[in-house]
């Protein structure tokens, strides 16, 4: 018969990272000042992933609108400017 040792550190739920998607950062806050005696490392990991998870749309929105007005821009008449 196997023992099981009861003496795992706790780890937040799965279910926050839908937090970290959906509300960001923020989320990574709560989670992180929840956690962090218990279980330092995760907390930290859920705060790092929170932080990505809130720039990456932001990133992603940047390159698409610099796209855009390079094309704007490229499309103007010689000697606009």
């Amino acid at each position: 018969m196997a023992v099981e040792d009861n003496n795992q550190t706790p780890r937040p739920s799965s279910l926050w990272y839908l937090g970290h998607i959906f509300i960001g950062i923020v989320s990574g806050l709560i989670c992180y000042l929840l956690w962090h005696e218990k279980n330092k490392k995760a907390a930290k990991k859920h705060l790092i992933i929170s932080i990505v998870l809130s720039f990456v749309p932001a990133i992603i929105v940047l390159a698409v609108s610099a796209a855009f007005l390079a094309v704007q821009v490229s499309s103007l008449p010689p000697g606009f400017f």
